[in-house]
């Protein structure tokens, strides 16, 4: 896939993520494409901590969990959404959620059309919390 089709691919994801609140995210569940190759990065903390690693790490006790999780993000690479959700929030930049069956979460953005940072991850239960701390990541980059 040429870099045009892959930024036009991932320019569709960020549109139909933009419209979700009209389209339900089990009908958005998969870009036909062989492969979109996009880039996924784990968002690093002025102290050098990666906060959706320490997350995971307070996980090892639930493999469900972890198995979950690890297919989730290799999906997500390769341009499936599955279940996710737009935050609304009051800040620049646009803040996603995708959503696991065991209730867990992860926080994302998606950026020049080909990369996503992961901000952390977290709990339906903790969800409050973790769409601050996700806020104020995303905030950080000045966009």
């Amino acid at each position: 896939m040429n870099k045009n089709n892959k930024s036009l691919l991932f320019l569709i994801i960020i549109i139909l993520c933009t419209i979700q609140n009209k389209i339900h995210a089990k009908d958005i569940t998969h870009v036909p494409v062989e492969s979109t190759n996009l880039n996924i990065e784990f968002y690093t903390a002025p102290n050098g901590k990666v906060p959706y690693n320490d997350w995971v790490s307070s996980l090892q006790s639930n493999a469900i969990a972890l198995k979950l999780l690890t297919k989730r993000i290799g999906q997500l690479k390769e341009g499936f959404l599955g279940d996710y959700n737009k935050i609304k929030y009051h800040g620049e930049g646009d803040l996603y959620e995708l959503r696991l069956s065991t209730g867990h979460r992860v926080y994302f953005s998606c950026f020049n059309l080909e990369n996503i940072i992961i901000w952390l991850g977290g709990h339906k239960a903790t969800q409050e919390k973790d769409l601050k701390k996700a806020a104020e990541y995303l905030s950080q980059l000045n966009l």
